[in-house]
């Protein structure tokens, strides 16, 4: 009895890249579906740095209010438990770290806009209206004292953040 060449289920005919449907694609050209911090960098509002800024303080919230402890049984009952100790030190830096950065946005009267962005993803009102901000800031005509106000904040609360953890390359790093 003889077998064709080809056994199983025909293949299908499928696009080798996924593109989404097309709600999805429509929304992504709109802008909608990204994240408020990586549209910031995306429309050069702030620079890599900055952004960068802007996660690691997100990862920092994280860290101080919900993230889980990494450990290794196997490796806890060879120490004797030492590496629990490891990690609850590495833990208060990173928490210590978190209150540092709030403190220093809390000066400068940027918590409340960088916390909104960065870690709760509230898209500003800056950023709901760019098109239109763009198009005045062209035409050298003023949209608002409140967009260019929060946007101002948002960028110089990270700016802040960004040389507190690069103090000496900062001059550099942001002219670049």
């Amino acid at each position: 009895m003889g077998f064709k060449a080809r056994r199983g289920r025909p293949s299908l005919n499928l696009p080798k890249k996924d593109l989404g449907t097309e709600e999805l694609r429509k929304k992504k050209m709109a802008g909608i579906t990204g994240e408020s911090l990586d549209l910031c960098q995306e429309y050069n509002l702030i620079s890599t740095d900055q952004h960068w800024a802007g996660i690691h303080f997100r990862w920092l919230y994280t860290v101080r209010f919900g993230a889980f402890v990494i450990r290794r049984p196997e490796l806890i009952e060879e120490t004797g438990g030492g590496i629990v100790t490891r990690e609850e030190e590495w833990r208060e830096k990173r928490e210590g770290e978190y209150k540092q950065a709030i403190d220093l946005l809390a000066k400068y009267k940027a918590k409340e806009v960088v916390m909104d962005i960065c870690i709760f993803n509230k898209s500003p009102k800056f950023l709901n209206h760019y098109r239109q901000w763009r198009q005045t800031m062209e035409n050298k005509t003023n949209i608002g004292n409140f967009y260019s106000e929060e946007l101002s904040l948002f960028q110089d609360g990270l700016g802040e953040l960004v040389s507190l953890w690069y103090p000496r390359t900062t001059k550099k790093r942001l002219s670049g």
